[in-house]
């Protein structure tokens, strides 16, 4: 007696962005981790093939960095913001003192601050890359020169000094953060497109050993795991499209029971008589389909 046969839907692989891309990689061999255990090992084939998707997963995670533009940008204009506040700050509470004749020694002090910080001509409106070097070549001459820092001392601007060294240095970080994360990119689409192969093997051999184990539903609930991921991830796309999930380079999806794939060599019977009256049922898994053969299914099952 032929069994019900569930098999990994077809999938796009190709279709989602990086994001939803690391999500499922991560997400597959998450549940190969908890599925495959030393009471329930893997085939031989099937671990040697575990071994090289996770390989390629450890590459694809250090090469993937989560773009979060919206939470990147906010992040470098609230730093640049503070660099700003403090820097006019700073000015605010020395140009007084530049006119303090009646405190000679104090307005030569606040005079020594303020020519430092004008000889740079910085505009808190200039790009904001020139505004942090100048800024940082600022914070730089307090701490090359004692009597400048000093004279910050004396007037009470050094908390100043000491604020902006920190905002100039936090804004630095996060700006190096995105140059590095733009020259990753090259190495991210190398990532995926080794990954991308290893997957749709990972997932032909599951198939495969689904149709041949002994235990007739033993990767079951391993495969009614990744297929609802699928869809879920389908959906997802869709929103993101803001239309429905396009199957046709997908394949149909039914609830991935008996028809994982067409196999070419096995078409339907053609003296069987359409029967326009009765509707198909998409997702009924009879299981009788391509998923009846006790041999495993070649490469053309349209993964793509």
């Amino acid at each position: 007696m032929t069994k019900d046969i569930i098999q990994i839907i077809d999938f796009g692989i190709r279709q989602p962005d990086n994001s939803l891309f690391m999500g499922l990689v991560t997400f597959s061999k998450t549940a190969c981790a908890a599925f495959f255990t030393t009471e329930n090992p893997a085939p031989a084939k099937l671990a040697s093939q575990i071994t090289v998707f996770d390989a390629c997963y450890d590459r694809l995670n250090r090469a993937y960095r989560p773009v979060q533009t919206a939470n990147e940008t906010k992040l470098i204009h609230d730093a640049d913001a503070k660099c700003d506040k403090l820097y006019m700050a700073m000015r605010q509470a020395t140009e007084p003192q530049t006119r303090f004749d009646f405190d000679p020694t104090r307005q030569s002090q606040a005079l020594l601050v303020w020519n430092n910080m004008n000889k740079y001509r910085i505009d808190v409106n200039e790009n904001m890359q020139s505004e942090n070097n100048k800024l940082q070549q600022l914070c730089e001459d307090f701490d090359s020169d004692a009597a400048l820092m000093a004279a910050a001392d004396a007037i009470g601007v050094a908390p100043y000094v000491s604020l902006l060294k920190a905002a100039v240095q936090e804004l630095r970080t996060l700006l190096t953060q995105r140059h590095d994360s733009r020259q990753d990119i090259g190495e991210m689409k190398a990532a995926r497109a080794a990954m991308e192969p290893e997957w749709k093997l990972l997932c032909r051999l599951i198939n495969a050993y689904a149709l041949i184990d002994e235990n007739e539903h033993r990767f079951d609930s391993l495969i009614t795991t990744i297929n609802r991921e699928l869809e879920d991830l389908r959906k997802v796309m869709a929103r993101k499209k803001g239309g429905v999930a396009d199957d046709e380079e997908e394949g149909s999806a039914g609830d991935g029971t008996g028809s994982g794939s067409t196999d070419p060599a096995s078409p339907a019977d053609p003296s069987a008589p359409d029967n326009p009256s009765t509707p198909d049922n998409p997702g009924t898994g009879s299981g009788s389909g391509s998923g009846g053969s006790s041999t495993p299914p070649d490469d053309g099952d349209g993964m793509e």
